[in-house]
């Protein structure tokens, strides 16, 4: 009701372990986080999602870890932060998570992991029978020793790493 979709919402939230949950069945996102700051995610489950798995907007030292993500409408994990005007790195990572049909909704509009900003990583992550896999947008971030197994099967004309060709998209390495 009101537009609250997602079945938790941090706004501003601090220094926070999320540890050990399922979240399952929900007509928006898993885990909504605006502007959070050393948050970790790890050790949860996310499935059935209409949205996202979890969405992580203008966030630093986020954290995500060791989670199973699968079966969700369009992004298993969208994570946002950093400054591009003065190139601070958010600090934000996902890594040892296992990505599973993500994009099911919209496999050419959306992605299992989009990173955006500055400073972010994708890294020892398990992609599975997604669309696009990850997506970067942005500067000095990395995407390392992740594996990719049948994906891109529903598209055409992708990669299972997409990134843009401009200005503001130097430094990127994978």
């Amino acid at each position: 009701k009101n537009g609250i979709l997602s079945m938790f919402k941090f706004f501003r939230l601090q220094n926070v372990t999320v540890d050990g949950f399922i979240f399952k069945n929900c007509a928006g996102s898993g885990i909504q986080m605006d502007l959070c700051k050393n948050v970790t995610i790890k050790n949860c489950e996310f499935y059935n999602m209409k949205y996202h798995g979890i969405n992580s907007m203008g966030g630093r030292g986020i954290t995500i870890d060791n989670c199973n993500i699968h079966d969700i409408g369009l992004s298993g994990v969208i994570c946002t932060g950093g400054n591009l005007q003065n190139l601070t790195s958010s600090g934000n990572i996902v890594t040892n998570s296992r990505f599973i049909r993500c994009t099911k909704s919209n496999p050419s509009e959306s992605q299992a992991v989009l990173i955006a900003g500055v400073g972010n990583t994708v890294s020892k992550n398990l992609f599975r029978d997604n669309g696009i896999c990850v997506q970067m947008n942005g500067m000095n971030s990395t995407v390392e020793y992740n594996h990719f197994y049948a994906n891109i099967r529903d598209v055409e004309d992708f990669g299972v790493i997409y990134a843009y060709r401009d200005y503001l998209s130097a430094g990127n390495s994978i």
